[in-house]
């Protein structure tokens, strides 16, 4: 297997981790927006309590720490709840239009809509806030349909590993669900103490990195079903340039 086969393989279980199975790691994410009053304009604020009550369940809660105010209800939790299901059963409709664009304009017309919608919902997340909380739903929708057309191209890597291609395949498989590891993260850093701003702008500057993939260590169309050698990705993109020069 050339450098560039296995460096392609290696890149998308790495992008699978980053970019691809994201919103499995929702319930990381969501304890920073619980924190971060996301949907606490539905509760009403007529009670208030300390963090040793905060597993009241029917009631309008604010708690109150050394640190900030939450406000928490049964309405708000059921809200994220809602961004979570929303963006998995729409993003789950839409694979097959993925689907569409990779068989009929190739892998470089399918990433690259794929890492858009990537660095919008990444964008969307850092603007928003408890105030602008709606905005949450295009943003993890986004995430979803983007990871899952990330993952739909990469599995092609397989047919470059020759005899190991089912070996990459899972392990492509296992990469996408390794991304709770991303939320996960997000958790971490916050409870360091930064903040959610800018845990995503610093998300949106490296979701610049499919984008650069796709032409470097993805081929134009599709890999070949015949051949574990292919000349594909910076090679094409050269061909490319020179044709037009």
């Amino acid at each position: 297997m050339k450098v560039q086969q296995g460096v392609s393989i290696v890149s998308g279980c790495l992008e699978c981790i980053v970019f691809g199975g994201v919103i499995f790691g929702w319930p990381s994410l969501e304890y920073v927006l619980k924190r971060e009053n996301y949907f606490s304009y539905l509760c009403n604020n007529n009670s208030t309590g300390t963090s040793q009550n905060a597993t009241l369940q029917n009631m309008d809660l604010t708690v109150i720490n050394e640190n900030s105010t939450i406000t928490q209800c049964d309405k708000s939790r059921e809200m994220l709840n809602l961004v979570f299901t929303v963006a998995l059963a729409v993003a789950q409709l839409s694979l097959p239009l993925g689907g569409f664009i990779l068989d009929k304009y190739g892998t470089w017309i399918q990433r690259t809509l794929a890492s858009i919608l990537i660095k919008i919902a990444a964008v969307l997340l850092a603007v928003s806030s408890g105030a602008s909380s709606t905005i949450v739903f295009p943003s993890m929708l986004l995430f979803t349909i983007g990871g899952f057309n990330i993952l739909m191209a990469n599995i092609q890597l397989g047919k470059v590993a020759g005899r190991a291609q089912t070996s990459v395949i899972t392990l492509i498989n296992g990469s996408f669900d390794s991304g709770t590891f991303v939320f996960l993260m997000f958790k971490i850093a916050y409870d360091s103490g930064i903040s959610l701003k800018s845990i995503s702008i610093a998300y949106v500057m490296i979701s610049f990195y499919p984008l650069v993939s796709t032409f470097l260590l993805m081929p134009r169309k599709w890999f070949s079903d015949t051949t574990t050698n292919p000349r594909y990705g910076i090679y094409e993109l050269l061909d490319l340039v020179k044709s037009k020069c």
